[in-house]
């Protein structure tokens, strides 16, 4: 294949998890489980870069047995696995925050915020419960946001149907410019994070620490927040599903992981 010269000089694989790793029930193969032991039989690091929050992040981390930080909530956050701790954090600007939900507030969204590992929420509706449950994340309530607005939020977050998000999307683009990260890392989620919140910067400052580049990873992926660091490494390796934008920045396309398409490549060309 075209990246064999290349393949070689990669020390690190980087995971998204839904529909990259995880199927459509949320689970992650024992395959896969059984090659990342393999993995670090044969010294190739491994880590995971996802739009989900900190503790089921962590749980995932867990299954794999990653041993290097991982990265979570699109890249605002990036967790050690083995002491727990958050080891870079990017915040929101609290007048900006104020100043959004606002705006979602009159257009009559529903929206969340991240302080870290936890998420505010407004009241229990029924999207609420079921992400809070999904996710299994430690929530709090507060009504109108009056009490934790005046905190830096790691992200907000918002949610809605596909064409409405869409929409939104457009608006909170042109509202914010070049001062905020905005991403869809699900059709009715759109996402607001500090610029260097998000994947790329994240795997940059964990390249940083383990002492590697761009050059030595190889990134699994399937949504527009991992089009950055699948054009930034060695190779990027996208699902075939994935949205127009990222097929086009990948150097590969591989099946979903309900045909284990990221287990057939590593057992493939990875594992020797």
């Amino acid at each position: 294949m075209f990246f064999n010269k290349n393949i070689n000089d990669c020390k690190l694989l980087v995971f998204d998890l839904d529909g990259t790793i995880l199927d459509k029930k949320s689970n992650i193969s024992n395959k896969m489980i059984q090659l990342c032991s393999k993995l670090k039989k044969q010294n190739i690091l491994f880590t995971i870069a996802t739009g989900r929050s900190a503790k089921p992040a962590l749980n995932y981390a867990n299954i794999l047995g990653v041993k290097i930080p991982i990265i979570c909530l699109g890249g605002s956050l990036v967790i050690d696995p083995i002491n727990n701790k958050i080891i870079r954090e990017t915040k929101i600007d609290k007048n900006i925050s104020k100043e959004l939900i606002n705006i979602l507030d009159e257009e009559k969204y529903e929206s969340a915020l991240y302080y870290g590992r936890n998420i505010y929420i407004k009241e229990i509706s029924e999207w609420s419960k079921g992400y809070i449950e999904r996710q299994s994340i430690p929530y709090f309530i507060d009504k109108n946001f009056s009490k934790i607005l005046n905190k830096k939020p790691t992200m907000i977050l918002t949610v809605g149907k596909p064409d409405e998000m869409d929409v939104l999307e457009k608006k909170l683009r042109e509202l914010v410019e070049n001062s905020l990260c905005v991403v869809r890392s699900m059709p009715h989620f759109c996402e607001l994070s500090n610029l260097k919140g998000n994947k790329f910067f994240a795997l940059k400052f964990l390249l940083e620490k383990l002492s590697l580049n761009f050059s030595n990873v190889i990134t699994f992926g399937n949504g527009e927040a991992d089009i950055e660091i699948i054009k930034k490494s060695q190779i990027g390796i996208s699902i075939n599903n994935s949205p127009e934008k990222l097929l086009e920045n990948s150097n590969f396309l591989i099946a979903p992981p309900e045909e284990q398409g990221v287990e057939n490549f590593i057992e493939e060309f990875i594992l020797k």
